[in-house]
């Protein structure tokens, strides 16, 4: 029969003199142990080192072996004949389903330590993400079908508005390849996060939304515009989805005519 306890261990009290709350399972003379978040102090303890009735924290340590009990209730033990170690991998997964992925966390430790070419564009990438969010943190949950489409509205504005001061300033509107990039670059972060996370051997998944299933990146079509008579020439990215998009050239001697060359 599988019994459930709290208890402390005399031998790890800690330098700020406190010991953390250990679950301790037993099972046919087999005895296991799970770390909490809870720790208490000499005063939440009996001379035996027993909790203490009647205290916040002792209240916090009934609810927690509760939980564990009415977890391991799932299983149905009387019908099934699991081990110790299956149960706390059962209870361990069960723990990992209740975690907050931080994409932006994750997402950063996955550029830190990726070797391909090209990783400073998802460094550029999420920091766009960081400015649209505006925190350095995002649950991966969160990351919907909606949450694209209006992340990419963002990169849009963002565009134009850069565009627009270019304009004013008189300068040359470089080629801009910005908004296919980043969406390209989250949905492999997005991807890598999935791969890492979710566990279908285990039947684990942590990040069960796919939203980049049915959201269209849009494709980037290169307009280059060469002014006859001129030295200028200017190229622009222009995004689409759909159909052909046509934009009004910039061109710092209106009167001189301007050809169209539309190139996938």
């Amino acid at each position: 029969m599988l019994t459930i306890k709290a208890e402390i261990k005399r031998s790890e009290l800690k330098v700020d003199g406190t010991y953390n709350v250990k679950i301790r399972f037993t099972l046919d003379r087999k005895v296991k142990r799970l770390s909490t978040n809870l720790f208490v102090t000499q005063q939440d303890l009996t001379k035996s080192l027993k909790f203490k009735e009647d205290t916040s924290i002792k209240r916090e340590i009934d609810r927690l072996v509760l939980y564990y009990r009415e977890q391991c209730l799932k299983l149905q033990l009387d019908q099934n004949h699991y081990s110790l170690d299956e149960i706390i991998e059962f209870l361990n997964g069960e723990q990992e389903k209740q975690q907050t992925i931080d994409f932006i966390k994750f997402s950063r430790e996955w550029i830190a330590s990726a070797t391909i070419k090209g990783a400073p564009n998802y460094t550029t990438a999420i920091n766009a993400l960081v400015r649209f969010v505006g925190k350095e943190e995002l649950d991966i949950n969160l990351i919907t079908l909606d949450f694209l489409e209006q992340f990419k509205a963002f990169l849009i504005g963002e565009r134009d508005a850069r565009t627009k001061k270019l304009m004013q300033q008189g300068k040359r509107v470089t080629s801009n390849r910005t908004l296919s990039l980043y969406l390209v670059s989250i949905k492999k972060l997005f991807s890598e996060a999935k791969r890492k996370f979710n566990k279908k051997d285990k039947n684990l998944i942590l990040i069960p939304n796919s939203p980049f299933e049915d959201f269209k990146i849009p494709k980037q079509r290169e307009f280059e515009i060469k002014s006859k008579n001129s030295k200028l020439s200017v190229i622009d990215k222009l995004y689409v989805n759909g159909g052909l998009l046509f934009k009004k050239a910039v061109c710092r001697d209106s009167r001189q005519g301007v050809g169209y060359k539309v190139t996938e």
